[in-house]
């Protein structure tokens, strides 16, 4: 409960970004972003790469991918082996019609760590987008080999497979 969870202490930034990502995933973007800029108060000059990424997704909703770029090369000059920020740079490359962009950076974000599943399912979906299903079905394999209980690669293969007639 986020509430209590800010009685406890008002001065946590991470509570209002989990709150943020939450609202975010509610599609709830004005409570996002007032949750945001409470964020970043706190924080002042020591913003987190969470604070990076909870934002970029705010401004990829708000067709704002110009701005999260910007913020995201900042992002990454302050955290430079961050793959949660080199993942929500491919978030915006993708929001913004540079599926191709966004692929070599998930590819980046691979290199860095061979196992990390999130650059591996985010590689994968941008596959889908930009056409290579057969890639992107390799992606989802190689998920589920890494973690086994993966709904997302299960639920996207599986319609890779009917789209294809292999079900």
């Amino acid at each position: 409960d986020f509430e209590k969870a800010l009685k406890l202490d008002p001065r946590d930034s991470g509570i209002f970004l989990n709150r943020a990502q939450a609202y975010i995933n509610e599609h709830k973007y004005d409570l996002a972003a007032k949750d945001i800029t409470k964020a970043r108060a706190i924080m002042g000059a020591k913003q987190t790469a969470q604070l990076y990424v909870v934002n970029s997704q705010i401004q990829i909703a708000n067709k704002q991918t110009k701005n999260a770029l910007e913020d995201l090369k900042e992002a990454q000059e302050k955290f430079p082996r961050n793959p949660d920020i080199i993942l929500a740079k491919a978030d915006v490359l993708a929001a913004s019609g540079k599926i191709s962009d966004g692929i070599i950076a998930a590819e980046k974000a691979i290199e860095m760590d061979k196992n990390d599943v999130d650059a591996i399912l985010k590689h994968g979906l941008l596959s889908i987008k930009f056409g290579n299903k057969m890639r992107a079905a390799e992606d989802f394999a190689e998920v589920i080999k890494l973690d086994p209980r993966n709904v997302v690669a299960y639920k996207t293969r599986g319609m890779l497979y009917l789209q294809q007639e292999k079900y």
